[in-house]
């Protein structure tokens, strides 16, 4: 899945991250301002020891993890959404013109495509007690990944066409592409809004499209992330 020259390569780019955000946080320390960096710096956090009652500020290995997250989590799920959902259309262009007549759908398409293409599939997760999966003993506070995806296409739930792209199912909305419990995604809303607001405009703006030939359909190598390497349309005159 991986080769060693792109583990390289995205060693080398998270590193070049670290040391420019790493230097702008110094940098406000110093110069505090206005800005989002600067909120991360004097923030504070709970011990994990519930006998130690005093705050304690981030260190800078949480806080770049902070940050990462945020680059991550509020940009690259939302645009991936957003191609696949895009390629989902240009395969039903039906649908799109349905939603030219009826915008109000799109909320609807939206739950749909994160059931149907959910741009993340895993997710970090820390084993509360000793146990045991397909043979392999996992002692408490290992760190796993929690693959998830397929729940999203459970026929028990979504019926015996979950593989299929139908925004007018039942339980569309009973996906977990943002989690689920304690743990749901802070940035849902977020991801909802950007997309619908992208939603709106395009199809105010592009009457109709094809998808261009130089669709693959590939995704880039990722444990946990869904994303389309290429997504390209050709809007099409009237």
């Amino acid at each position: 899945m991986f080769s060693l020259e792109g583990l390289l390569r995205s060693e080398r780019a998270i590193n070049e991250f670290q040391r420019y955000f790493e230097a702008e946080l110094e940098q406000r320390r110093v110069a505090p301002q206005d800005d989002l960096l600067t909120h991360i710096l004097t923030a504070t956090i709970e011990e994990d020891d519930p006998e130690v009652t005093d705050r304690r500020p981030l260190d800078m290995a949480e806080m770049l993890r902070i940050l990462q997250m945020i680059l991550v989590a509020g940009n690259e799920t939302t645009a991936a959404l957003l191609g696949d959902l895009m390629r989902l259309l240009g395969e039903r262009p039906d649908e799109w013109a349905r939603l030219q007549r009826e915008p109000e759908r799109i909320p609807l398409v939206i739950e749909e495509a994160l059931r149907h293409a959910s741009p993340n599939g895993a997710i970090w997760r820390i084993a509360a007690t000793d146990t045991e999966l397909g043979g392999v003993a996992i002692p408490a506070g290992s760190r796993v990944i929690i693959t998830y995806m397929s729940a999203n296409r459970d026929e028990a739930v979504f019926g015996p066409d979950a593989e299929e792209f139908r925004p007018d199912r039942e339980h569309v909305n009973e996906h977990i592409a943002f989690g689920f419990g304690n743990h749901y995604c802070l940035g849902a809303p977020l991801s909802r809004m950007e997309t619908r607001v992208a939603m709106e405009e395009l199809t105010r703006r592009v009457q109709s499209f094809r998808l261009s030939d130089d669709n693959d359909g590939a995704y880039a190598p990722s444990y946990f992330l869904r994303v389309p390497t290429r997504v390209t349309i050709e809007p099409l005159m009237a």
